[in-house]
């Protein structure tokens, strides 16, 4: 068994709400918080493999590489179908 993106849908990452505080600390701890019981439920799933692609919303992964997992950064272009035509020939290149 394996986790990994759909065909034609980039993103199956983690999306996490914002949390509201004065204080970056308690933000990070809140989300680290929560990245740990992420981690701990998978790990106790039997995936053999597991491929996350998340948007910008987590930026700090280091509660996945201190339990062994790899992280490697990779980059998407989001063009609303509307705009194409204004790309004209430098769409078709793309």
């Amino acid at each position: 068994m394996y986790v990994s993106p759909r065909l034609l849908l980039y993103y199956n990452g983690i999306v996490l709400r914002p949390f509201e505080t004065r204080y970056p600390s308690q933000r990070t701890s809140r989300q680290n918080e929560i990245l740990e019981a992420l981690v701990s439920a998978l790990a106790l799933r039997g995936y053999g493999q597991i491929e996350l692609r998340c948007r910008s919303s987590l930026t700090d992964v280091r509660v996945f590489l201190a339990r062994g997992w790899t992280a490697r950064l990779q980059y998407s272009y989001v063009v609303s179908l509307s705009d194409m035509d204004r790309f004209g020939p430098a769409w078709s290149r793309i």
